[in-house]
């Protein structure tokens, strides 16, 4: 018996996207703020934008401890908790008076934040959907490349007419007017309602949808294999913000690096479309492949391109298919080998664990540009990470069963 899809169904995924956008889709383009702010301040691009890796590495400690919480509270009250607090601490950073207010602020952004994230709103489309669960993930997700797209060229405009604290505070509370509905609106689980998870009633009961058995081991092979598969895609998504400033040191404008960011982004909805849609159809393996591969050779276009304003566009196309790796793929490859309490401990320690390689990323990438003036040597690294996470993708189907177990 199939479980129907209602509109309680609908209203759970349109508010979804709702957060992602305020959440994911606005912070897509806060690239575009690191200029700005650093003539603000009159410091140099590594000291602008420490307090994104203070965010980053905030959110990523932040995350382990929210889920264990999660199960002893009301999850509702962590998204409002979060999002309120999302909300101060932003708008403390519009209206900063120095560089160590921002840096202050950030951190409790990062906890915020952390309340926030798409990693809680794909166990609520977990709970809500069986049948077509990757498509339906992958329009939610793909809503935030759609926002940054439209966002990008307006929120430029934004900034050249009234600068930084302005738009910076727009941003901010356009965000919280976004995530507020889904923090107070949308049930954790249908059955709180008195509904079922949209799907065949006998995948629920099989647990042909619940994923695999494999016990957590930290230290194994396909945990260590999982965990740098998702950083290598986080180390690519990483160069995304810098796409704006990398557009200008090879002498195309501001505005053409925002339509860029606006190709990634178009890429950032399509691929996650289709990386969902191939993980339904074919299997996790193959979308992460598709996404990772596509990434790949975006970069390698962007470093061979000095003065094509089109073709820069269509490279950051194919780079926004490393979205998809992260926010269509990383649930789907914990899923498909851990189920229950080992997925939600496997997938909070990886996101500890890439957010804190992200922020030693993010700070080397500054610190190269510093020195060098340069981002060719930082997409370079960010193409061979992406080699590497399917050489890995590739072993990993190669050793290990649909349930996790080693093969023989």
């Amino acid at each position: 018996m199939e479980n129907k899809f209602t509109f309680r169904h609908l209203l759970v995924i349109i508010l979804c996207s709702f957060s992602i956008i305020g959440s994911v889709g606005i912070a897509n383009a806060y690239g575009l703020f690191y200029g700005p702010m650093t003539k603000i301040w009159n410091v140099s691009r590594t000291a602008a934008t420490l307090h994104v890796t203070i965010s980053s590495v905030v959110s990523g400690f932040a995350t382990p401890l929210i889920s264990k919480i999660a199960r002893k509270i009301r999850m509702r009250y962590i998204f409002v908790f979060g999002t309120v607090l999302y909300l101060l601490s932003g708008l403390v950073i519009a209206n900063a008076k120095d560089v160590m207010m921002v840096n202050v602020a950030s951190a409790f952004k990062g906890i915020g934040g952390s309340c926030i994230s798409f990693i809680f709103v794909t166990a609520v489309i977990n709970n809500w959907f069986v049948r077509n669960r990757g498509i339906i993930l992958g329009v939610i997700l793909s809503s935030s490349g759609l926002s940054t797209s439209v966002i990008s060229p307006l929120l430029q405009k934004l900034i050249d007419r009234y600068g930084f604290r302005i738009s910076y505070m727009a941003t901010i509370l356009f965000t919280f007017a976004l995530c507020a509905p889904f923090a107070l609106l949308v049930p954790i689980r249908p059955q709180d309602v008195g509904l079922k998870p949209y799907g065949d009633a006998s995948e629920l009961e099989t647990g042909r949808k619940s994923g695999g058995n494999m016990e957590l081991k930290y230290f194994s092979l396909l945990f260590a294999g999982l965990i740098t598969m998702s950083a290598t895609g986080q180390m690519m998504l990483n160069m995304v913000s810098h796409i704006p400033s990398y557009a200008v040191t090879k002498g195309f404008s501001s505005e053409t690096g925002a339509w860029a960011l606006s190709g990634v982004m178009i890429g950032n909805v399509a691929f996650k479309l289709l990386v969902g849609f191939i993980i339904d159809h074919v299997n996790v393996h193959a979308g992460y492949g598709v996404a990772i591969a596509s990434g790949v050779i975006g970069a390698v276009l962007i470093l061979l391109n000095s003065s094509n304003a089109v073709m820069l566009v269509i490279s950051g196309v194919l780079y926004g298919a490393v979205y998809s790796s992260i926010m269509v793929c990383a649930p789907n490859l914990y899923g498909y080998y851990y189920s229950g309490s080992s997925y939600m401990d496997a997938y909070s320690f990886s996101n500890l664990f890439c957010s804190l390689f992200s922020s030693l990323v993010f700070t080397g990438v500054n610190y190269l540009y510093d020195i060098t003036g340069s981002y060719d040597l930082s997409f370079t690294a960010a193409a061979i990470a992406g080699v590497l996470g399917i050489l890995i993708m590739l072993i990993i189907k190669k050793r290990y069963t649909v349930t996790g177990t080693p093969k023989e």
